[in-house]
């Protein structure tokens, strides 16, 4: 397939807001970073990431948020990182370019530039003495190295002025002892993860919006039940009152119940609200990402299901794709969760990974293939489904716009 792709991973601060994404270029799908394919090398991904930044195109994917960019040997004495903006591009220096005199002159230069310098998966030696003293930020990985061997290096860098990055954090656990190591910044699928393993009582108050989410998302749109569960809310009440009131739809009249603003809005309507807020209060206490990325995975599956041929209800689709972090905002196991929503066997299947072969679990395996770059998994499935290479690129950054504007106006 002739498609670039980009995947983007989260950075994340301590408070667990987004500070920044990692850019991770292939030439298609089955082209790794590391593999070298068809000439496809660490040279060749950078550029095609400078050429998209030259053209307006990295916003796609950060929305103006800081980009970490990787930068191999020759790119970097080449000076190829001056072509970027240094307000938002983070020259990341991969872990296999030697800090010789050209390199470590280049980096100077990009320092007095004013340019923020990564050393990326960073193992303690003496010969980056002069590396760590221009670098910002140092990038620890939490699967390479042990808690020993990752303690020993925090404490020898210490002495440099950097920010510590604590890359592939994995666990609730990873996080807190990253943290109490000095890390500030954190990169991984940690906030995806449950945290408990056992079956805990939900609040009333989630648990109606989880049943709200999937009942304006059924395939029978029943006013009656969707105003019964709103009315179970207070804040609910108000936030929709509020919101059909506002000078966004100047009505004539107020709107004064909430069967009243149901029928106003309209089916579809009504479903995009409830399903912004109620996800949105679910995701309370949790990072803002887990909410981008869940839209993120039902505008993505959405699209896919748009334009495939399927005897799947189209709104399945959404809804799988949002409610395929359940684990991570109640921090409970998925499988205890989705047997108590009313959703349709077909997303029940898909969500608890029992159906392999349906579109619906399909779409929901290449959108998490996507965000982990598994290029190689996302060519067998687009292959074996007939699923064309430039709808899934266009379907990823269409998603990512569209999770990123729903996230930015969700009423408060």
């Amino acid at each position: 397939m002739n498609v670039d792709y980009v995947a983007r991973q989260p950075v994340l601060d301590k408070k667990l807001n987004t500070w920044g994404y990692e850019l991770l270029f292939r030439a298609g799908f089955k082209n790794s970073f590391a593999d070298n394919i068809d000439g496809v090398d660490g040279d060749t991904a950078t550029m095609s990431i400078i050429n998209n930044a030259l053209l307006g195109n990295i916003s796609n994917h950060t929305r103006d948020e800081r980009s970490l960019i990787n930068f191999t040997r020759s790119l970097i004495v080449d000076d190829y990182a001056l072509l970027l903006n240094k307000e938002n591009v983070i020259i990341e220096i991969l872990e296999d370019v030697i800090p010789d005199k050209k390199v470590v002159d280049s980096c100077r230069k990009l320092k007095e530039k004013g340019y923020t310098l990564a050393l990326d998966d960073f193992f303690f030696n003496k010969d980056y003495h002069e590396l760590l003293k221009l670098a910002d930020i140092v990038k620890l990985d939490f699967v390479a190295a042990s808690v020993d061997e990752l303690k020993a290096i925090v404490k020898k860098i210490k002495s440099y002025n950097v920010t510590i990055l604590a890359e592939k954090v994995e666990t609730q656990d990873d996080y807190n002892f990253a943290v109490s190591q000095g890390c500030e910044l954190f990169q991984g699928y940690f906030f995806g993860k449950p945290v408990m393993i056992k079956r805990e009582n939900i609040k009333e108050s989630k648990f109606s919006k989880l049943r709200l989410i999937s009942e304006v998302n059924s395939n029978a749109f029943n006013i009656d039940n969707i105003e019964n569960i709103i009315k179970s809310d207070p804040v609910l009440t108000l936030r929709l009152l509020k919101y059909l009131n506002s000078a966004f739809f100047s009505f004539r009249s107020e709107v004064k119940s909430i069967h009243q603003a149901i029928a106003m809005l309209g089916p579809k309507r009504i479903k995009r609200w409830t399903t912004v807020v109620s996800a949105a209060d679910l995701n309370e206490g949790k990072p803002i990402e887990l909410l981008k990325e869940s839209f993120f995975r039902a505008k993505f599956c959405e699209t896919i299901g748009q334009n495939i041929e399927s005897n799947i209800f189209l709104d399945d689709f959404f809804l799988m794709g949002l409610l395929s972090y359940v684990d991570a905002f109640f921090g409970q196991p998925k499988e205890v969760l989705v047997g108590d929503l009313p959703l349709s066997n077909n997303i029940k299947h898909a969500l608890l990974g029992h159906e392999q072969k349906s579109m619906l679990a399909n779409s929901l395996e290449l959108a998490q293939a996507l965000e982990l770059g598994l290029w190689d998994y996302v060519d067998s499935i687009s292959t074996d489904k007939q699923i064309d290479g430039n709808l899934i690129k266009t379907a990823y950054l269409d998603a990512i716009n569209q999770a990123t504007e729903y996230v930015s106006t969700i009423p408060l």
